[in-house]
């Protein structure tokens, strides 16, 4: 049984635990097929990898006090981690007051509700400062901090500004990038 849910991910240690009921856990063996590696983690429980999308199995072997051998095969589900949200504070857009915004940080990649204890990484994005009556501004930023251009836009918030923050892009875990959806921001 998946000790976290019925599936696994894709560039995680997926915890689970495996035995054969009437089989005791140095008489099982516990394999992977269908892609994915699985490591003894500790009594009756492994970490399983995933590399791509698709089904997997875990397969059990083992043979009770009478001598009679016992095959399973569980199968489960490689998925991969869903997309991150784009934050700036606790806000994935929407208002927020100059001074607020002004006092951010950067842009971050936040998976919502994951079960499970993954972490994305800002890879860059573009941020454009609207602002009636002006030209538009826009600056190139690498990584989620702001950074030069971006931070000299930021730091111009006012109230009736928008900034538009696109191209965002993100590593997770597995170690592709994504390209995330674009955010607003008005200012207060």
């Amino acid at each position: 049984s998946a000790t976290k849910m019925n599936a696994f991910y894709i560039g995680l240690d997926n915890p689970v635990a495996a035995s054969i009921t009437g089989v005791r856990s140095d008489k099982t063996s516990v394999s992977m097929s269908g892609g994915g590696t699985i490591n003894k983690a500790g009594k009756g429980t492994y970490t399983v990898r995933v590399s791509s999308p698709g089904e997997v199995n875990v397969n059990l072997t083992g043979t009770n006090e009478q001598g009679k051998k016992l095959n399973y095969s569980v199968p489960f589900r490689a998925k991969r981690i869903p997309d991150p949200v784009p934050k700036i504070g606790k806000q994935s857009g929407g208002g927020m007051r100059s001074g607020e915004f002004k006092a951010q940080g950067g842009l971050r990649a936040v998976l919502e509700d994951f079960l499970f204890d993954a972490k994305f990484t800002v890879n860059g994005y573009e941020c454009t400062l609207a602002r009636p009556g002006a030209d538009l501004k826009i600056a190139g930023n690498n990584g989620g901090k702001y950074g030069g251009n971006t931070s000299r836009l930021i730091q111009q918030a006012q109230p009736g500004d928008v900034f538009y923050f696109d191209e965002i892009k993100a590593t997770g875990p597995d170690g592709k990038k994504r390209k995330l959806p674009s955010i607003v921001f008005k200012i207060n």
